[in-house]
């Protein structure tokens, strides 16, 4: 192929063969982490298909009034999932495969929406290829369940794009786009107010357009809002627990500021996405005001952008554009208007670094002008990048894989300490496990969950009386994460030979719909030892 006919292929092939070629390497991965809960003891799933059942159960495939309910409407996601089993069964490269293809045509329309409006191809081509590429997309690619937040930025750049043209095919899709993100995640609502700084810096379309689309938007918001509530009985979410989010009790004040700390990292990982890390809660984050250079760096971004975007208003549109899709999210993931279920996740930057890398195309294609090195210093720039990301998804191939890296990173995380301790003690590296789920007990004492596994690993040690008070703990636990620490306390039971406590165990785990195979499989070892008795 020569010279000139690269050049008249479309670039935007060249983003989605670099968002391919990236993420191509999680197909061999596995289900991890949240997938255990959300895909895998998803009831929905497990069972016969029912449409009815998806579109009226909550996302780990509860119905209304569901004592555990966690109010996470996301019926769009379910279907997805259900549309993978139908293809590959339950082998999770088929589930990967449709995350990297969200991915990949979320990176092309992001460079038909934005990068290709720079003007400068070279730039454009450079910022498409970011986006295709940077490690801060893995915790939205790499993960099976965090689809949601492709596929709701997705819908976000559709409505975008169709917003700011003419026509009624445009007028249509643009509401029927914001409903299926709707059902993805509740977080598209973003779009509103990028939507209404793209109409005050001007688009061709006409009042009765304007008027007719937002009415569309309006419905679509409606229906959604309407099928939730009538599926969970509620429009509202759970408030978070203290573990996800250490933020939910504090004042306004500490959650702007750790808001404003928030934009830091993301601007931090933007350039240097060296220390990626699966958990931001407990231990990681601390309800308290302590001056570091995030928060400064975080600062001084968001007045940065904040001047830039008002300065740019008339002479480059495009440029105030890019700072309100970066600020804008940024308002919503700060947990001032909200608390979420999470103080910070990368994922939520998905949108957010797409601003900031049409301001880099910006930059780009200001400075090479000027300096030669500019895009071969940028083209090498990208080129690390992707080579984290392959790294990167690697870490995100199996769950302790995925515990390892974040206890490297964060080594306070008490919620990765005690997930990489339950491996540990699977794998008889009982010393270690011990040391895992002492750190996270130590850094969050309130969290029951790990509590079983260190009453067992007391067990082992004999020390029965410490082991006692763990498990008091563990047998006043309710909800779908007792299931866990409760199968600990009847191994210890077994143990002991307190046949009749462990009997009463089984049954409560029965009463309240936790049984499965492993327990049933426990239950024979609680037989065996009886009769040997």
């Amino acid at each position: 192929m020569t010279g000139a006919s690269l050049r008249r292929i479309d670039p935007a092939w060249w983003v989605l063969l670099a968002a391919v070629a990236v993420y191509a390497n999680t197909l061999g991965g596995d289900f991890v982490y949240d997938d255990t809960t959300v895909i895998l003891g998803n009831p929905v799933l497990r069972g016969p298909f029912s449409l009815a059942r998806v579109f009226t159960t909550d996302i780990w495939g509860y119905p209304r009034g569901a004592a555990w309910s966690v109010h996470t409407y996301r019926p769009l996601l379910t279907l997805s999932f259900a549309l993978d089993r139908a293809i590959g069964g339950w082998r999770p490269w088929s589930f990967h495969l449709t995350n990297i293809a969200l991915h990949a045509a979320a990176s092309v329309l992001f460079f038909r929406v934005f990068a290709r409006r720079l003007g400068d191809p070279t730039a454009a081509l450079l910022a498409g290829l970011a986006f295709a590429v940077h490690p801060l997309h893995t915790d939205a690619a790499s993960c099976i369940t965090n689809r949601s937040d492709l596929a709701g930025s997705l819908a976000v750049l559709a409505v975008y794009g169709w917003h700011s043209r003419r026509g009624l095919s445009a007028t249509l899709a643009g509401p029927l786009a914001l409903a299926a993100g709707m059902l993805c995640k509740e977080s598209v609502v973003v779009v509103f107010p990028l939507l209404l700084v793209r109409d005050a810096l001007g688009t061709d379309t006409t009042r009765r357009e304007k008027a007719a689309r937002y009415g569309g938007y309006a419905l679509a918001l409606a229906a959604t809002v309407a099928l939730r509530t009538a599926a969970l009985g509620s429009a509202s979410t759970l408030a978070p627990d203290l573990l996800s989010n250490p933020l939910r009790d504090a004042s306004i004040g500490v959650r702007a500021y750790w808001g404003v700390r928030f934009v830091g990292l993301a601007a931090r990982l933007l350039v240097a996405p060296f220390d990626l890390c699966a958990d931001y809660g407990a231990a990681v984050v601390r309800p308290v005001l302590a001056l570091d250079g995030d928060a400064l760096l975080g600062a001084a971004a968001l007045v940065g952008m904040t001047v830039l975007a008002a300065r740019a208003r008339r002479t480059n549109p495009l440029v105030t554009e890019a700072c309100a899709w970066v600020l804008l999210p940024a308002v919503i993931y700060s947990n001032v208007l909200k608390v979420l279920p999470a103080a910070f996740a990368e994922r939520w930057w998905y949108l957010g670094l797409g601003g900031a890398l049409v301001l880099l195309g910006a930059a780009v294609a200001a400075g090479r002008t000027r300096a030669r090195a500019v895009v071969p210093a940028a083209a090498a720039v990208l080129a690390l990048w992707a080579a984290v990301t392959v790294r990167r998804n690697v870490d995100w191939s199996t769950s302790e894989r995925l515990f390892e890296s974040a206890v490297a990173v964060q080594p306070e995380s008490a919620r990765m300490r005690y997930f990489l301790a339950r491996f540990r003690f699977r794998e008889a590296r009982l010393d270690e496990a011990f040391t895992h789920v002492s750190v996270a007990l130590r850094n969050a004492p309130e969290w029951v969950e790990p509590y079983g596994l260190y009453g067992r690993l007391l067990g082992v040690q004999r020390r029965d009386a410490e082991a006692e008070r763990a498990f008091a703990r563990v047998a006043a636990m309710e909800g779908p994460a007792s299931r866990e620490p409760r199968r600990f306390f009847i191994d210890y039971l077994i143990a002991r030979r307190r046949f009749n406590e462990a009997r009463a165990q089984f049954a409560w785990m029965r009463t309240h719909g936790l049984w499965g195979d492993d327990l049933a499989m426990m239950e024979g070892f609680l037989r065996a030892a009886e009769s040997a008795r």
